[in-house]
């Protein structure tokens, strides 16, 4: 309203962040900083509802003032970081975490944001510690014990990290499954297991290799996946002992105990050096088969002789926390399309695979649209030479199903990918490329472009 005074304007602008109506907060907020520009609170506040409503370089600015105006506001300081670090500033967003800390040292919230940003910068030994410290202020802080594994993780200490990883949040449709007893890692002889996805399509691939390890150690396992998945996941489960695959919403049939997929290599006692990697573990529908090879053989565009086919997915899902990294534009990808004897097809579905209607003429050919689930997609890859894929639900299939995959990591890649390697322990067919910097995907592909040029001047002296 015209009338609202300052702390109305304040108290009404929390009231509508509450509940989860950022834009009517920041608007609220704004007319509050307008009354008083004076007030770091009212641009401490609208900082953080343009941060949540993606207006990343606004909210920045918000903050910045907020500092400017109480540089002893450490939850000023923390947030500044915060959006620095979504905007793909860790340095800077270091530097924003750290002054929170120094000004509350006993908060193991900013202790641990700390740690966020020093793991963004590859420095994962200082992470740990940073996690460490926020861990003795307060021995029950749950995210930071889960930070803390995600950098053990990525370090290769599975064994400390799988147990701290037990401290992540778990998903909706995780805690939805999540009724009755969850299995503890005992003897599985003579229990019906449900297992049941918890986080994206990728983990599911990822750590459905353990289903038929239960089974043959007496168990009888039902597994409970994402809709897109369960085509595939039946034809390839059943025959490895797993009784039954059923979607997401469905109702499962009885069982003793359940456990989340990423829960498995915990409850196993993984370690790097014992991660099950006897590929392949998933396969495709024969007849999808059959007719995706049919029709990479009827390509009339595609170059004669030995082309090599080449599958390239540059995009995940926007949902994902991490999509702001993982993901790359099309456009970087537009070297590839010069290498000689290769042919490129679009294995990119969602939203993301719309940047191919605008895409000049060497985009790749667009086989995505015409999948229906990951059964479809499986198929097609096995009628290509190699996937190239950034971080992706795909590089995950392509590794499953036991075919040559490129994957193409940020600088700070997940945890699964570890440090310094070229090879995945998880995935044999699978060669890692990695980004020199935050952001660089051109050195990426680059480096890409190298290799597959040499694979595909080998192909034509065949």
């Amino acid at each position: 309203m015209a009338g609202d005074t300052f702390e109305e304007l304040l108290k009404s602008g929390a009231a509508s962040a509450a509940g989860g109506r950022w834009a009517r907060a920041a608007a609220e907020f704004a007319r509050a900083v307008a009354l008083d520009p004076s007030a770091a609170a009212a641009h401490y506040n609208l900082g953080v509802a343009l941060q949540k409503l993606g207006r990343l370089d606004d909210a920045a600015a918000a903050l910045r003032e907020a500092v400017r105006l109480a540089p002893s506001l450490a939850a000023a300081h923390n947030s500044l970081g915060s959006v620095l670090r979504d905007a793909g500033a860790p340095e800077e967003a270091l530097a924003g975490y750290r002054r929170a800390a120094e000004l509350a040292p006993a908060d193991a919230r900013y202790a641990a944001n700390v740690g966020t940003a020093l793991h963004d910068l590859g420095r994962v030994d200082e992470a740990v510690a940073s996690f460490d410290h926020a861990l003795r202020l307060d021995p029950d802080y749950a995210r930071g014990r889960a930070h803390r594994a995600l950098s053990l993780l990525l370090a290769g200490d599975y064994a400390r990290g799988l147990a701290d990883y037990e401290a992540r949040p778990v998903g909706q449709t995780a805690a939805a499954a999540a009724r009755g007893p969850a299995w503890d890692g005992s003897d599985p002889s003579g229990k019906t297991i449900q297992l049941h996805g918890e986080q994206g399509l990728g983990d599911t691939i990822q750590f459905v290799r353990y289903a038929p390890l239960l089974a043959a150690r007496g168990a009888t396992v039902a597994v409970q996946c994402p809709a897109p998945l369960v085509r595939l996941l039946r034809e390839s489960l059943p025959p490895r002992g797993v009784s039954g695959v059923f979607a997401e919403g469905e109702p499962p049939p009885s069982y003793d105990v359940h456990c989340p997929l990423p829960g498995l290599p915990y409850r196993f006692g993984t370690r790097v050096k014992t991660i099950p990697a006897d590929v392949p573990y998933l396969a495709a529908p024969a007849d999808r088969v059959a007719a995706w090879r049919a029709r990479a053989a009827g390509d009339a565009a595609a170059p004669a002789g030995r082309a090599l086919r080449v599958g390239l997915v540059w995009a995940g899902g926007n949902s994902h926390p991490n999509d702001r990294r993982r993901s790359a534009p099309l456009a970087a990808f537009e070297p590839l399309a010069a290498v000689p004897g290769v042919r490129l097809y679009s294995l990119q579905k969602g939203e993301r695979a719309a940047a191919l209607r605008n895409a000049p003429g060497w985009a790749p050919q667009d086989w995505g649209a015409a999948f229906d689930d990951f059964a479809d997609t499986a198929a097609a890859i096995e009628s290509l030479d190699l996937v190239i894929s950034v971080d992706t639900s795909v590089a995950h299939l392509a590794g499953a199903l036991g075919r040559p995959v490129w994957t193409l990591l940020p600088f700070a890649p997940d945890w699964r990918w570890l440090l310094g390697r070229a090879d995945s322990p998880w995935y044999p067919t699978m060669r890692l490329f990695r980004q020199p910097r935050p952001g660089d995907w051109s050195a990426v592909v680059r480096d890409v472009q190298l290799a597959l040029t040499e694979v595909a001047a080998r192909r034509g002296d065949a």
